[in-house]
């Protein structure tokens, strides 16, 4: 692995762990988030999880973490995640809007929890977040 590509990936993983070390309520906070601008969504899950909608939010946020963790080593793997979650999530009426919404909710509230680390930390969950949605962009415009 190179220099900058295990550095960048090293910024991730110390953050996500500060994330889940520092704060609790991540899953309920991210998910305030997300209903508050896509409040038809929440109805989605409570049909989609069958009673267990909790562990539906949290598989989504573990997928989430999973996937920005090995972002800088894995690319392929977390393109191929997405490619087949995308369709799959259509199929079941979820535009693809909510798909990025989850995402930037979750990328907004670590932003948020993090502004007392380093500007490094920083720009790297930015610069995450963004190479996420212009992935899943991709991703929507070749189906």
């Amino acid at each position: 692995m190179d220099d900058v590509i295990e550095t960048k990936q090293n910024l991730i993983i110390s953050t996500i762990d500060y994330v889940e070390g520092s704060f609790e309520n991540l899953l309920s906070t991210v998910f305030a988030q997300f209903y508050e601008k896509h409040p038809q969504v929440e109805e989605l899950f409570e049909y989609h999880s069958f009673g267990n909608k909790v562990e539906l939010q949290q598989s989504m946020i573990d997928s989430i973490i999973h996937c920005s963790t090995i972002w800088y080593t894995e690319p392929n793997k977390v393109n191929d995640i997405i490619q087949t979650a995308i369709p799959q999530h259509v199929q079941l009426k979820i535009e693809v809007n909510y798909f990025t919404g989850l995402i930037e909710a979750f990328f907004d509230v670590v932003l948020n929890i993090i502004k007392s680390l380093e500007k490094s930390n920083q720009e790297a969950i930015l610069t995450l977040r963004e190479e996420f949605l212009a992935l899943i962009g991709f991703i929507n415009e070749q189906k």
